[in-house]
């Protein structure tokens, strides 16, 4: 039973250390035009640049991830910018996307980390005279007392860790008009101590990023109650 208990404190202190989570992304330089009724728009299409090797493989997962949530918050998929159909799109999705090495300071940080005081086993003898009979008598008498369990404040010193970050960059346009108006624009990343599928993290960051693009709101039917 101890030795589960000794891995649990581990485990605690562990969690607790953890750099940055390689699961959260991080938003930045969002931009969302004010001025523009996205009710308006219906179908969209995908710019595909010429990517080669590992970069077509990553490019094609951030696109698949974009496209999911676009259609998930109520838009029309049209195909690719090389597509017939891209002449009816509303509006285009650009993407930029880099993979590279940063170098962050984590900043001190003090937490209370569960520590098991053991318990203490108290021995008291003495002797005890009866006046009745005359005697002494002699006494051994022990008390146990039990373990707790307290908390202690550790602190880890800053530090400097290097992380993978894969960074999206995503541009929305429309063309409706003679100029090109943008519509959306924005920047996800994450950071990683060990990347395994970069194509993933890559797709994980471009969804979270269009799920600040505003939602089509879908227009429904009342229902119709029947007559008795």
């Amino acid at each position: 039973m101890r030795q589960w208990l000794l891995v649990l404190v581990a485990l605690v202190v562990v969690s607790v250390f953890t750099a940055p989570s390689m699961a959260k992304t991080y938003i930045s330089d969002l931009c969302v035009n004010p001025e523009v009724d996205f009710k308006s728009f219906r179908r969209f299409v995908l710019y595909e640049g010429e990517k080669e090797g590992a970069e077509a493989i990553f490019l094609k997962e951030i696109l698949q991830g974009i496209k999911e949530t676009l259609i998930r918050k109520g838009y029309e998929y049209g195909g690719n910018t090389a597509n017939r159909e891209n002449n009816t799109a509303d509006f285009v999705v650009s993407v930029a996307f880099s993979i590279h090495e940063e170098e962050i300071y984590i900043p001190p940080k003090t937490v209370l980390i569960p520590q098991f005081n053991p318990g203490r086993i108290y021995s008291t003898s003495g002797s005890i005279h009866s006046y009745l009979s005359g005697d002494w008598y002699h006494f051994d008498m022990t008390t146990t007392e039990s373990g707790q369990w307290t908390t202690v404040p550790v602190t880890r010193p800053g530090r400097y860790e290097t992380f993978q970050v894969p960074e999206v960059f995503i541009q929305v346009y429309s063309h409706r008009s003679e100029k090109p108006v943008l519509l959306f624009e924005g920047k996800a990343y994450k950071l990683i101590k060990r990347m395994k599928k970069p194509q993933e993290s890559l797709k994980s960051a471009a969804k979270d990023l269009m799920e600040e693009f505003p939602t089509k709101k879908v227009k429904t039917e009342p229902s119709r109650k029947k007559k008795k």
